[in-house]
């Protein structure tokens, strides 16, 4: 059975169903000592009365055409007015009707309330207009404190509806519910292995739910958003979180919650889920009729593979078996060995004036992640070179190539390496983890963090292994950084912001 048709609700309409009226505002209410999180899209989004609520969210899963799938874990579920994405949503809910979770953990993000990390909600109740629903504290805190970027809280008036509008399906399809409610600030895919580390350590093996709260592509003509929308949907059912980021980054597919998609392919490797599956695609434009600016919607499913942990022979070789040389995590010993030798020939062809590109034959997803990377040159034992990026929207392997001319020939402290002077330089290459805020210097761990030191647009960098090289304690080398390289006064480090990362570094000497 397909969506009813909603004539009348225009553009308007529809932008009202993405956007909330900055007027609402209300992040909770204390009544006889209960913090309870009041509705703020009740009477916009879905019906404010209780009677049409459930009927209506009733009436979506009735005409549902999907059935109750066994061991869902995880949904990708669109949060827009349930006039135009309520039948996509119900699609997804019905897959779980009548389940019972330890926990149902919600991932929205922040559409307008500026947050930098994530925002973990603690209050005792949300509630609908059908009821008030506990929240999971116990669960909620045990995620916070695993990291301070999920301690981020949202300043004055929060009116965000990614996760409220997934509450009244919950209501009415799960036993029992309890739920953590998570929002997103910055979108990266930092944050995401963050929280989805979080949320792996604190779950277990528990059975919990995890629901993405996310909708697709936004006032595109129709032909364009399915386009658009299918090559989305492709991406997460193959569950390649890169390819997915890069697709995204490229603005050929896009998904205003791409932060809790990533978190829940992150979470599939952290805790053996299957693939996602596609339940239901549809957008605005099947409901208005009017395709001229539409927003698309897709109900997916993933669940439980129940064999996570391989054992040889087992039944998890299946899992085991997606993983290939094409996705493995980490670099060996022989991918770094081809790396330096690629970087080596990438210089000697360029002073060669050699047509022929190197071709860079290693098999490894790092490659393909968006991670910061240097590149240093040595000459006897001397610097002579070192450039690098701390953050980067490219692939690893397209950073190389820039990192490694820019160390030759645009390292202002020196002059530009001559074709003389190849044969005798010792290659180093680090590749960064992404960044991470921490609360205090005291946080940092000498010989593993290295420091991104920034008050407004100044800013410091210290590579991890230079606490070892230095003998620095904690205090030195965050001062160093923030004084000596970012140029704070003294007065700007009490508000300097400080963020961690950590460094895979290696060089030639290894393998000599």
């Amino acid at each position: 059975m397909g969506f009813k048709h909603f004539g009348g609700f225009g553009i308007l309409g529809l932008m009202l169903s993405a956007v909330v009226f900055a007027g609402i505002f209300v992040i909770g209410r204390s009544y006889a000592g209960e913090n309870v999180r009041k509705p703020v899209v009740s009477g916009q989004f879905y019906p404010g009365d209780q009677a049409a609520l459930k009927k209506e969210v009733d009436g979506f899963l009735k005409q549902s055409k999907s059935r109750p799938t066994p061991n869902v874990r995880a949904l990708i579920v669109p949060h827009a007015g349930y006039p135009y994405s309520g039948q996509v949503a119900a699609e997804a809910y019905e897959t779980i009707k009548g389940d019972r979770f330890d926990s149902v953990i919600v991932i929205g993000f922040s559409h307008r309330t500026p947050l930098e990390g994530v925002y973990v909600d603690v209050h005792d109740f949300y509630e609908t207009p059908l009821g008030r629903v506990p929240v999971d504290k116990e669960l909620a805190n045990k995620i916070r404190d695993f990291n301070p970027v999920l301690r981020d809280v949202p300043v004055g008036g929060f009116t965000e509806h990614s996760v409220e509008v997934q509450v009244p399906f919950l209501q009415e399809t799960v036993r029992d519910l309890k739920i953590v409610p998570i929002y997103m600030g910055a979108q990266t895919l930092g944050n995401a292995r963050i929280l989805s580390e979080a949320i792996a350590k604190a779950v277990g093996d528990r059975p919990v739910l995890v629901v993405a709260s996310s909708d697709l592509s936004h006032y595109y003509p129709y032909d364009t958003a399915v386009a658009k929308d299918k090559l989305w949907v492709s991406l997460v059912e193959e569950g390649d979180l890169m390819k997915l980021a890069l697709a995204s980054d490229k603005r050929l597919c896009e998904a205003c919650g791409i932060g809790p998609v990533m978190t829940v392919l992150l979470l599939r490797q952290h805790l053996g889920w299957n693939k996602p599956a596609l339940v239901r695609y549809a957008n605005s434009g099947d409901v208005t009729g009017d395709h001229k600016a539409v927003v698309g919607y897709a109900a997916m499913e993933m669940t439980h593979a129940m064999t996570p942990k391989v054992q040889p022979g087992g039944k998890g070789e299946a899992l085991a078996a997606e993983m290939d040389e094409n996705q493995k995590p980490e670099l060996t010993a022989e991918d770094k060995k081809k790396i330096l030798e690629y970087v080596r020939a990438y210089l000697e062809a360029y002073y060669a004036n050699s047509p022929a590109e190197p071709v860079l034959d290693v098999k490894s997803r790092v490659l393909d992640e968006p991670r910061g990377v240097f590149v240093t040159l040595k000459k006897h034992g001397m610097l002579r070179g070192c450039v690098g990026r701390i953050v980067s929207n490219e692939p690893v392997r397209n950073c190389l190539k820039q990192m490694t001319m820019a160390a030759a020939l645009h390292d202002g402290r020196f002059r530009p390496v001559s074709s003389d002077e190849v044969k005798d330089l010792d290659i180093h290459v680090s590749f960064l983890t992404p960044l991470a805020p921490i609360a205090s210097y005291e946080d940092i761990r000498l010989g593993t963090d290295g420091i991104v030191v920034k008050k407004g647009w100044k800013s410091g960098v210290f590579l991890p292994e230079v606490a070892t090289e230095t003998g620095w304690d904690r205090e030195t080398f965050f001062k160093q950084c923030a004084v000596e390289k970012a140029g704070l006064s003294e007065a700007e480090l009490k508000q300097a912001q400080i963020f961690v990362f950590q460094s895979d570094a290696f060089g030639e000497e290894e393998f000599k």
